[in-house]
């Protein structure tokens, strides 16, 4: 066997080597993430996150009648910061959370009067995170407006999104804010930005208990 043959031979042999996928996330081994909510304050954080569940959607995308199954599943994390609390996640979920998809983050209104540059710090760290998310406060608790269903769509997280969007585009009531305009608007000179505020109307005439929004402008006087 010649020189030249026998390192051909041997670069083939490294490359089918070498073909594997040894670190690729399977499908079945992520939980698709299509909210966020943040509660609590530097040291005692409670984030929420609304998973979609593929069977649910499958069945809505194909038309299935099985029942009222929700299209996502709803559950928190504590821990002392943000990135604690990702995590613990692993404690409470079987599977690795995958924020490539995440369609809304909101943040209650204690945590954001508190400051938001552990929760800016922790998202742009975070390589899978989308800048174009949107971003809403609410009044009372982040998870409260996460667990609530918004009909006939089964993601709530990616509804939300999409109202905020719409209307933006329609009639503009409400400063529609990704995680990317909040974070310029905070580290600029004014050190504000206007983001659109969430609450839950209709406690006791809505079966659905719809998310209302409403407009809020959010104000950070320090980031330390």
């Amino acid at each position: 066997m010649s020189r030249t043959l026998r390192i051909s031979c041997m670069l083939l042999a490294v490359m089918l080597l070498l073909n594997a996928c040894g670190k690729a996330n399977e499908l079945n081994d992520l939980s698709i993430v299509t909210g966020t909510g943040v509660d609590g304050t530097d040291g005692n954080f409670t984030v929420t996150y609304q998973v979609s569940v593929a069977a649910a959607s499958a069945s809505a995308a194909g038309g299935a009648s099985g029942g009222a199954q929700s299209g996502v599943h709803v559950f928190s994390t504590k821990g002392k910061t943000i990135r604690d609390t990702v995590f613990m996640s692993a404690v409470e979920h079987p599977r690795k959370l995958y924020f490539a998809h995440n369609n809304v983050l909101i943040i209650s209104n204690e945590t954001a009067e508190s400051g938001i540059s552990p929760i800016l710090d922790s998202y742009f760290r975070n390589p899978e995170s989308r800048e174009m998310v949107n971003v809403m406060v609410t009044k009372g608790k982040a998870r409260d407006i996460l667990t609530k269903n918004i009909p006939p769509e089964k993601l709530p997280g990616r509804a939300i999104a999409e109202i905020v969007e719409k209307e933006q585009i329609l009639v503009s009531f409400y400063p529609a804010t990704t995680i990317f305009e909040l974070a310029l608007g905070v580290t600029s000179e004014s050190r504000a930005a206007s983001v659109p505020e969430i609450g839950i109307a209709g406690e006791t005439r809505n079966r659905w208990n719809r998310p209302r929004l409403s407009t809020k402008r959010l104000r950070m006087p320090r980031l330390e």
